[in-house]
């Protein structure tokens, strides 16, 4: 299984569609002003939907219909995956800091030079208007890349305590290690939402995250306190 490990670990998501790195600096404020950027490409002049509707790569502002808006990361130009992609966290290092409340995970948290959390809100409002693909990436230890890719990622929203409602299919060299977790309400140490009765999972292992009755038996911790691969 793998536990939040490695050198390095990120979520990525496009619609349906398959980068250069900006220079991302300063801490994070998901609903607030940017750090400044630097980019080859001009950044979009207004709020975007979708990483597909630009080629820029970096800090960029989403907003939905009559929602608040707020900031994240489009990844363009990836070594395998091409284009239009959203970064829905990324962990560095980050000990610790992943061990956070409802409303953190909610709403976001961390640094978008460093590690950082997007925020559930935020991966709801851009994967429930159309379909979208998932891209979970590790990189260990001895510097060994693998991923999983997922064709249809969807979740629910805060009154389905964000449920990891689909998947579709998996592919990659990664292995399936979220599949174990679909259907199951997003769980944080103040918001318990798994099937455990005896104990909240998120406590246990000192982690937020997607989980069944049985905790991460067969599955991921990839927010947890041991930065690892098992």
């Amino acid at each position: 299984m793998f536990t939040a490990g490695a050198l390095g670990f990120c979520f990525l998501l496009a619609n349906s569609a398959i980068g250069a790195e900006g220079d991302l600096s300063g801490e994070l404020d998901f609903n607030g002003a940017p750090a400044i950027i630097s980019s080859k490409i001009v950044k979009p002049a207004g709020a975007i939907q979708s990483c597909l509707e630009t080629s820029y790569a970096g800090l960029v502002l989403f907003k939905f219909d009559n929602s608040k808006g707020f900031y994240a990361v489009c990844v363009q130009r990836h070594h395998l995956f091409g284009d239009g992609w959203v970064t829905v966290q990324q962990r560095v290092d980050g000990m610790g800091l992943f061990y956070k409340n409802w409303q953190n995970y909610r709403e976001g948290f961390g640094s978008f030079d460093g590690s950082f959390w997007m925020g559930l809100e935020h991966v709801y409002q851009i994967t429930s208007r159309t379909p979208h693909e998932l891209i979970v990436e590790l990189i260990d230890g001895d510097g060994e890349y693998s991923y999983a890719r997922y064709s249809h990622f969807v979740i629910g929203d805060e009154l389905e305590k964000y449920a990891l409602v689909m998947l579709g299919n998996y592919s990659g060299n990664g292995g399936d290690y979220l599949s174990v977790y679909q259907g199951f309400g997003f769980s944080t140490f103040d918001d318990d939402n798994d099937t455990n009765g005896r104990k909240n999972c998120a406590v246990l292992l000192e982690a937020a995250w997607w989980y069944n009755a049985k905790c991460a038996e067969r599955g991921c911790n990839l927010n947890g306190a041991n930065f690892e691969d098992k």
